[in-house]
Parts: C-alpha cells; structure tokens; sequence
C-alpha cells in the first residue's frame, strides 16, 4: 500500500489560548523527567491537523495535537499498562477504545492541571 505525503506545516500553537503554557510545561517535562530526545510533526489526513509525535528514541511516549482552546495528548497503552494500572485509571481506560497496539487514551488539556494524570500515563508508558 502506497504511504500518502503530506506538507506538514505546524498549526499556531496560539490557538490553543491558555493551554499554550500547559503545552511548553510538559514538552519541557517529557525531556527532562522522561527522556524524550525527538519530536515530529505527522500528518495522515490534510482534513486533520498535525499532531506533534514525541519520541524516546524510536519509541512513541505521546501524540500532542493542537486544538481551539486546549491541547490533546494521546497514548496508546498495552496491556500489560492497562492491567498495571491504579484504579483510579479504571474509568478513563475502559472507555478508551481498543486497538491491535493497545488502547488509545486521549486526554483533553486546558491548564497545568491536567500534567499530574499526563504523568501518570507516561509513567505507565514507559514502564511497559
């Protein structure tokens, strides 16, 4: 099957308004707590915006989409991340839908507030 080729031109992160600082916040975060050394910007669709792919390596940690007043991080969590879990995650990964790779959680962020459940799927990420 033929891979598509898309321009991929960066969106204005000023859209996202306030989230923006919550944005920088866990860029900055995911290279010095986690490691994460790359970062690209990918897109499979041109009806949908690039999403920034940030990268331990080779490896996936996250999916960062800019978005109208907040940001979405997305993650694809194995099950063996899933079983390791705390149960407060319970409802957040039922409902996440299900993949070959994983399931996929997304969590919608409009301040630093949301860093500390960010963190917790990160650690589950990289722990797995």
């Amino acid at each position: 099957m033929a891979k598509h080729v898309f321009e991929v031109v960066p969106p204005e992160l000023t859209a996202m308004g306030p989230a923006e600082g919550a944005w920088h916040a866990w860029l900055g975060e995911l290279a010095a707590a986690y490691g994460a050394n790359l970062t690209e910007w990918k897109a499979y669709s041109k009806k949908v915006p690039p999403s920034l792919r940030v990268m331990k390596g080779k490896r996936t940690i996250v999916w960062m989409s800019v978005r109208e007043g907040c940001f979405w991080a997305s993650y694809i969590l194995g099950e063996k991340a899933v079983t390791a879990a705390p149960a407060e995650l319970a409802p957040l990964l039922d409902e996440a839908p299900r993949y070959p790779e994983g399931r996929g959680v997304r969590v919608e962020v409009r301040s630093e507030a949301e860093l500390p459940l960010l963190r917790q799927l990160t650690a589950l990420k990289l722990a797995h």
